[in-house]
């Protein structure tokens, strides 16, 4: 009788516990739920626009992006500053030199898959452990 109580307190506590982490996952970015970025209203509405008309879908992109940048450049003007200057940097260059613009961008797509998967991977480790 004993070892039949230690048993079910044991099965309660590893579902509750499985219940906290999940909800600990829940609340992390990236885990099923839309980020800061887009709403999932949003996203439904830029699919739909996309189907139809794929100038419209550019235009829609293209404000959405505006309207982040405007945010994010309200919250860090100098960082929104270093931004402009090297995007400009980097419409010269393409302007000039499309080989060594097309070069550049794989270069910068590289390094952001490589950040995208320490991200993820730092995400993965500190994890709450079960």
């Amino acid at each position: 009788m004993k070892l039949r109580t230690m048993m079910v307190a044991g099965f309660l506590s590893f579902g509750l516990l499985g219940g906290l982490a999940a909800n600990a996952l829940e609340k992390e970015p990236g885990h099923g739920k839309p980020g800061p970025g887009m709403s999932q209203e949003q996203r439904e509405a830029m699919r739909e626009a996309c189907k139809d008309d794929k100038s419209k879908c550019q235009q829609m992109r293209k404000e959405h992006h505006e309207k982040e940048m405007q945010k994010r450049c309200a919250d860090k003007p100098e960082k929104c500053a270093e931004m402009k200057a090297r995007r400009a940097e980097m419409q010269k260059l393409c302007e000039t030199d499309p080989k060594a613009c097309e070069a550049k961008k794989a270069e910068m797509r590289a390094k952001m898959k490589e950040r995208r998967g320490e991200r993820q991977d730092k995400r993965i480790n500190d994890a709450p452990k079960l």
